[in-house]
């Protein structure tokens, strides 16, 4: 091993800096615990001061080796110290080949002369000096040094194993402190992010500073992920992210960046199309949170409608002919967790009319209040058929469902939105009421033309039967003979059950006394069939709370059919 990496010091004439190093590492290796390092260290520092004595131009063959080992360390120094090269990995690897011409022993003991001013050069492109590590194999001869000097080699080796933050070579025309101060400003930021909280990264990222930075696409993306995600806008990584986009209108990354930094600056107009646009073509996993906060700000009245249209589960469609399959509860309508965390976190804010009377419906399943304003006077009345829309998803039947499909798509980004949240709803709770085993099974047993057919043994408990009473919630006309069908079936009293029948528990009693619903393409369209069934049901159910709740008019403006039991009032 060269005198100089035992001394941990590079090549020099200096007698009193060797004297230094000498006494430095001395007490590593006291000469009664450790004799042989002992030993090994005073030759270190004898053949240095041979060295340091020797007359400039002579050369000493135990230390110096070979002729071209200074002339080595002189084209390395100048490497380093040029900027044009020095972050150059074309230039080190001229360097590296240069090497090659060296014999071997020579170059084994220039080897470890080349570590320390490359250890001690300050910022560097880690390529560069990966280039130069691999080429002197310096891993490979850890285990010729001492623990502390191969555990100090070993850190480096592994840190320059690392990326280097962008392409240096593109400061190749900077001045040396440019590409100093921007590579060490690069790689602090990227060790903040990554090992630092984001506060930290915010309070480092905001102090001022001038520094020029490369023109790295990459990198720049980089920086703009950082900023963003620390809650960083600023006018001119917004400008970056309206070029990059502009050049890229499909890229996903761009143009979540740009919805941030809208977002960032308070720029509402422009994030809100940035956000439906991730949500409709991506399905972005931000855009469902940042869309919400948005229409909370903006137009509160539509937030129930936005989650509702949010609620949207996996599209299924392939059933198992067993009743009791655990595939049955697919497709069936039901609620994400998280929709239910929404509706808690609706109530902070101050909702009036519609979304108020949504949202706690939701909750708590007070449905009055909503039927009221759903058949009532409303001064936004294409607001009102939306909430219609959201009512029908969770109570309607085929009908209202189609209605949904067949509404055309408004000019409007957000009530588009909502509605085609509420058209993939549709199209997949039609696919259930139309083709899942369940819903056939009722169907068939209601209109069995047997005396005394039998709800099928799987329907009669677990998840298959409160699967049957979701289906029995939604309004439709039933004949007689269905009801009294549900009626031995069913249990419509239960206020224990998942699902409450009451409604179609008054359907029965009005059976009873030979009252029927009419079917509903008996004149008006569905919508006005379920205005004025709702109406009845919530008359006979709790008449003095509904009379409080609707206008005069409400009922002239229904128009009811003549054969709805609704018309003798």
């Amino acid at each position: 091993m060269s005198c100089w990496i035992r001394l941990g010091i590079e090549p020099t004439k200096d007698q009193a800096l060797i004297r230094d190093a000498y006494r430095a590492r001395l007490p590593q290796h006291h000469p009664e615990s450790d004799p042989e390092g002992f030993q090994a260290l005073r030759e270190a520092y004898e053949s240095a001061n041979r060295f340091a004595r020797q007359e400039e131009d002579e050369v000493d063959e135990e230390d110096a080796g070979v002729p071209e080992m200074p002339q080595t360390l002189v084209d390395f120094y100048a490497l380093l110290e040029d900027p044009a090269r020095r972050f150059n990995p074309q230039a080190w690897q001229v360097f590296v080949k240069a090497l090659d011409q060296l014999p071997l022993d020579a170059l084994d003991d220039l080897s470890w002369g080349l570590f320390h001013p490359l250890a001690n050069a300050g910022p560097l492109s880690y390529r560069c000096a990966n280039l130069l590590a691999q080429r002197l194999a310096w891993e490979q001869q850890l285990l010729d040094l001492q623990f502390d000097q191969a555990k100090e080699v070993e850190a480096f080796l592994q840190r320059i194993k690392g990326p280097d933050p962008f392409d240096t070579t593109l400061m190749g025309d900077w001045p040396g402190p440019a590409q100093m101060e921007t590579l060490w400003y690069a790689r602090s930021l990227d060790y903040v992010f990554q090992h630092r909280p984001l506060h930290e990264f915010e309070d480092f990222a905001s102090q001022h500073t001038c520094l020029p930075l490369p023109a790295d696409d990459v990198f720049i993306q980089r920086l703009l992920v950082q900023f963003t995600q620390a809650g960083m806008g600023g006018p001119g990584l917004r400008q970056v992210c309206v070029e990059q986009q502009a050049q890229a209108p499909d890229d996903v990354d761009w143009l979540y960046l740009l919805a941030c930094q809208n977002s960032l600056l308070g720029l509402e107009d422009q994030a809100l199309p940035c956000w439906i646009r991730l949500w409709q073509e991506h399905r972005h996993p931000k855009a469902e949170s940042r869309l919400l906060e948005l229409c909370a700000k903006r137009q509160p009245e539509f937030l129930a409608l936005l989650i509702q249209a949010f609620d949207r589960q996996e599209n299924f469609h392939d059933w198992s002919a067993d009743l009791a399959d655990v595939s049955q509860t697919c497709g069936s309508p039901s609620q994400r967790p998280e929709t239910l965390v929404r509706w808690l976190g609706a109530g902070q804010f101050n909702l009036q009319g519609l979304a108020a009377a949504f949202v706690d419906w939701r909750m708590t399943g007070h449905e009055l209040p909503l039927l009221a304003l759903l058949l009532g006077q409303s001064a936004d009345c294409r607001l009102q058929q939306l909430y219609r829309h959201a009512w029908a998803l969770h109570r309607g039947d085929v009908g209202l469902l189609q209605h949904i499909l067949e509404e055309p798509q408004p000019v409007d980004a957000l009530e588009g939105l909502v509605l085609s949240g509420f058209k993939y709803q549709a199209a997949q709770q039609l696919r259930w009421l139309n083709q899942a085993p369940i819903p056939l099974a009722l169907k068939a047993f209601l209109s069995s033309r047997s005396v005394q057919p039998q709800l099928a043994e799987e329907l009669k408990k677990n998840e298959p039967h409160t699967i049957c009473r979701l289906w029995l919630r939604r309004l439709r006309p039933y004949d007689q003979a269905a009801l009294v069908r549900i009626d031995q079936a069913f249990d419509l009293q239960d206020t224990q059950a998942d699902v409450d029948l009451r409604a179609v528990s008054l359907l029965v009693q009005l059976e009873q006394r030979s009252v029927l619903l009419p079917a509903m393409d008996q004149g008006g369209t569905p919508w006005q069939w379920h205005a004025q069934t709702m109406f009845l049901l919530a008359l006979l159910d709790q008449p003095e709370r509904w009379l409080s709740l609707i206008d005069s008019p409400c009922l002239d403006r229904l128009e009811v059919n003549p054969a709805h039991p609704l018309s003798r009032l």
